[in-house]
């Protein structure tokens, strides 16, 4: 049965209702929460110590911002060299420069305290070779949670930039330049069709910087998503810790108002076009720059972590003892973030293959760039306030309430990607389908999943990857008697053998290599069937 345009059927409504139920409420829960504290003889005490969190708020968005300016620079400047110019190696590059994503930032930090801490490799041969009676740096302090950060988020905007880049054709600023100056060509045309593209990175990192809870805590930085974390470990009272959140919470609403400013223009997330765009000429000594300041990012984010901690695990036998004494964990992990990711691509594709008929794709793009940038602090502590009821303390006790965190915290992944994908299918190949007979379940069958498969599989491992990373959600929700890998890695940190913790730490990247490969795997088989 047909249903009129830009109304739902109660059966198309499901996916919507199960966005709503899995992800927005959590968020009500939590936004009512904190106003019930207001009323409280608790928001007393707290105005002692207003001063102490105002001084927090600071230093956690001077910390998140120097962090998206860095990263900004770096994303943007490779995928400049990526996208627009003719850099040798480009191609590998291109995928070699996202790697840095799938490293947990946790991961990254220890491996730098394993190079530049007090006792650090790196910091014990200069004090032996300049005579030193202290290092000159630590990864320590504030610093270093801005150096750590910058690896961990460059990716995004290099990403995002690198789609901008890819989208328009650049006959567009040859024409311009036919009448107008270099200067102008960018002022005029190459800026306006980039910077949503800027923004929407920068955005994205300084929020993940300003929610980021484990490095500024293995870095002995105190933040204010650290603050919160005490406050949940010391009086584990959710409407208290809600109020202490609505400062997270407004900047959140802030950043996500301009952010849907720029969705609504249609800049964010525009599938790449292929053009035989030309290439800029770097002469032997651009290409010297260029692929040098490629080398030195390659450097520190990937091959000095990952080549530290391989050192730290000396043998082959440590890492087999770090991965029997974690199997519980892994094969937990690992369940558990395939359920989640399954979910999340399923999910994905309902909603996306059914937003453009009934209206929605606009708010669904706002809905999944409000999640994209809610906190995982505030997710879990929404989480906590909906589920641990008596009716409902069986989702909270169990497994569940870490699936409904990640699929809350990761779908937007799943709904950019298919959106964008669905944007190149051709509706009349669905009506042509349904015009010979073919049901619904068929026309997804046949025609929609054949066609979308790759974006399907893409959203599907990248929200794996990120699920089986989580780690400041997991440490609020996770009930008791389970552990995941990035929860085990994380507690090992304070108290392990550096030898056992480096070992450990490898399991989680060594999974998600396997996730990438066999992703690489299937696309190929794909395409050797075709």
């Amino acid at each position: 049965m047909k249903h009129s345009p830009g109304k739902l059927a109660f059966f198309d409504a499901i996916p919507f209702l199960l966005l709503f139920l899995i992800a927005i409420l959590p968020l009500i829960v939590f936004f009512v929460s904190a106003f019930q504290e207001l009323g409280y003889p608790a928001l007393e005490a707290n105005a002692g110590s207003i001063i102490e969190k105002a001084r927090l708020i600071l230093s956690s968005l001077i910390i998140s911002f120097i962090t998206s300016i860095i990263s900004l620079i770096i994303g943007t400047t490779l995928a400049f060299l990526i996208a627009r110019t003719n850099l040798l190696y480009r191609r590998v590059l291109k995928f070699v420069f996202f790697i840095p994503f799938f490293i947990p930032p946790y991961i990254q930090a220890y491996a730098w305290t394993l190079l530049l801490g007090k006792r650090g490799i790196l910091n014990v041969a200069a004090m032996k070779l300049f005579a030193l009676s202290k290092p000159l740096f630590t990864i320590y302090g504030v610093k270093g949670v801005i150096f750590i950060l910058a690896l961990s988020y460059f990716p995004i905007v290099f990403l995002l930039t690198l789609v901008g880049l890819e989208s328009w054709d650049p006959s567009l600023e040859e024409s311009c330049s036919l009448y107008c100056s270099r200067k102008n060509v960018a002022r005029y045309v190459s800026f306006p069709l980039i910077s949503p593209y800027l923004i929407s990175g920068f955005i994205l990192s300084f929020i993940f910087s300003l929610s980021q809870f484990s490095v500024p805590a293995l870095l002995e930085v105190k933040t204010y998503s650290v603050d919160l974390f005490a406050q949940i470990s010391s009086f584990f009272n959710e409407s208290r810790v809600a109020l202490n959140s609505m400062p997270l919470f407004a900047i959140t609403v802030l950043l996500i108002y301009l952010l849907g400013k720029m969705l609504q223009k249609g800049y964010y997330f525009v599938t790449p076009a292929k053009t035989d765009e030309r290439k800029i000429d770097l002469k032997k000594t651009g290409q010297f720059f260029g692929l040098s300041f490629s080398l030195i990012i390659v450097l520190l984010s990937i091959v000095f972590p990952l080549g530290e901690l391989i050192f730290q695990t000396k043998s082959m036998n440590i890492l087999f003892k770090a991965i029997a004494s974690s199997k519980d964990a892994i094969i937990f992990s690992v369940l558990i973030a395939f359920i989640a990711a399954t979910i999340i691509a399923a999910l994905s594709f309902f909603l996306a293959s059914k937003s453009p008929d009934t209206r929605m794709e606009f708010p669904l793009k706002v809905a999944s760039a409000f999640l994209l940038m809610i906190p995982a602090s505030i997710m879990a502590i929404g989480m906590i306030k909906l589920w641990n009821h008596k009716l409902s303390g069986f989702i909270y006790s169990s497994p569940a309430i870490i699936i409904f965190v990640f699929v809350a915290l990761f779908i937007p992944y799943g709904i950019f990607v298919l959106l964008s994908n669905f944007k190149q299918v051709d509706k009349s190949l669905e009506e042509a389908a349904s015009l010979c007979g073919a049901g619904r379940p068929m026309v997804i069958k046949k025609v929609l999943y054949p066609l979308l498969k790759p974006g399907l599989w893409f959203s599907w491992i990248i929200a794996f990857t990120l699920c089986l990373g989580e780690l400041t959600a997991t440490i609020l929700v996770i009930p008791p008697g389970h552990e995941t890998i990035s929860l085990r890695t994380f507690s090992l940190m304070h108290y392990g053998e550096s030898s056992f913790i480096a070992a450990t730490a490898l399991i989680p990247i060594m999974i998600f290599a396997l996730a990438l490969a066999a992703f690489g795997v299937v696309r190929t088989t794909g395409k050797a069937w075709k």
